[in-house]
């Protein structure tokens, strides 16, 4: 696990973060309209800030359960789109992990291709292929300029297979007991039914 510490000034009264994942850009049923509201929406606002939770391409190969004569794109094409929609908010990222579609290169060749592509965002101490706890300081405490308000936060893609609700808290409730943050960004489906509902 990797620990981050970021520092976002005391400009801010509040922030925004924003989980990113599950967006399995190259599939055929990657939504590039929500996927690009989404990223507007980052950018609309100075205080919004974005952790990337895994699943960003769909990364079909021939041993796993995706259909790679399906896929709409390469990895490398997939990658290097990536690369364009990430570079306008690299500065807004505030951790990278890896999901297990990026995975499945990385278990059938070595190559971590999410940790490459944070290499060209320049964001590869972000970046961790199992979690990732940030610990995020922002504003002024009780109006003092040097002080900043700290919370912690937990992401990680996870791999809990339950689809309700009961099961996702579940999941929750277990990794809390095990890692202690403020917020736990972990079976990052909740974006799916976010990126709905600003389309």
């Amino acid at each position: 696990m990797n620990v981050i510490k970021h520092d976002l000034g005391s400009e801010f009264d509040t922030v925004e973060i924003i989980p990113i994942g599950d967006v399995h850009l190259g599939s055929g049923h990657f939504n590039k309209k929500a996927f690009e509201s989404m990223l507007d929406y980052v950018k609309s606002s100075p205080n919004r800030f974005v952790v990337l939770n895994g699943d960003l391409l769909n990364n079909a190969i021939k041993t796993s359960v995706s259909d790679i004569y399906s896929e709409k794109m390469t990895p490398d094409e997939c990658i290097d789109m990536l690369f364009e929609y990430l570079k306008p908010i690299k500065e807004r990222i505030l951790g990278v992990i890896s999901g297990n579609h990026e995975d499945r290169t990385y278990k059938l060749t070595g190559v971590d291709i999410l940790k490459n592509l944070c290499y060209r965002l320049d964001v590869s101490n972000l970046y961790s292929s199992i979690a990732n706890i940030i610990f995020v300081s922002f504003g002024k405490s009780r109006g003092r300029d040097n002080v900043r308000n700290t919370f912690s936060l937990y992401h990680s893609h996870g791999n809990g297979g339950g689809r309700t609700m009961g099961a996702k808290t579940n999941a929750v409730h277990r990794m809390a007991s095990i890692v202690h943050a403020d917020i736990y960004y972990i079976l990052i489906h909740i974006v799916q039914l976010y990126l709905k509902k600003i389309m």
